[in-house]
């Protein structure tokens, strides 16, 4: 049986007991939350949060022959409505803890949410103030390639 990484300490150490259920899952949420910074540093790096949420959709959608139908808009506009369904009941709250309990990332549109807070909270803005922006060279071909899917 193949034993993924995050598995591999709660197995080794706990064999399996609650504790190492517990310690699976705590792994688990500091896993996807690392993730999340990953994508708030690339925003502090990009300073444009529709660049970013691009990135995520493309890599979710995985083809670039698609690349061309995304709409970030849309994926965003998803985000919204997931949180309205999977917040608004019990059922809905019971479904979104079951899609996260074992999952080793963020869903996508979650993470693109996130994105789009953190760009407007007050610890991103603070952040900007403190420093001016590096003016780096950058390839054209690099620029295309970042550019959001209209």
């Amino acid at each position: 049986r193949f034993v993924r990484p995050s598995q591999l300490l709660t197995t080794v150490v706990f064999g399996g007991s609650a504790r190492g259920a517990a310690l699976q899952s705590s792994v688990l949420s500091w896993q996807r939350a690392a993730e999340l910074s990953c994508d708030r540093a690339a925003l502090l790096v990009v300073q444009e949060p529709r660049v970013v949420q691009a990135v995520v959709m493309k890599l979710v959608g995985g083809s670039r022959r698609f690349g061309g139908a995304l709409n970030v808009e849309a994926f965003v506009a998803q985000a919204a409505e997931y949180d309205e369904v999977s917040g608004g009941s019990r059922t809905g709250k019971m479904v979104r803890r079951q899609q996260l309990e074992r999952a080793t990332h963020p869903l996508p549109i979650l993470r693109a949410r996130e994105l789009e807070r953190w760009a407007a909270s007050p610890e991103y803005a603070r952040l900007l103030a403190r420093g001016t922006p590096l003016k780096v060279p950058v390839a054209p071909d690099a620029r295309a390639a970042a550019a959001p899917v209209a």
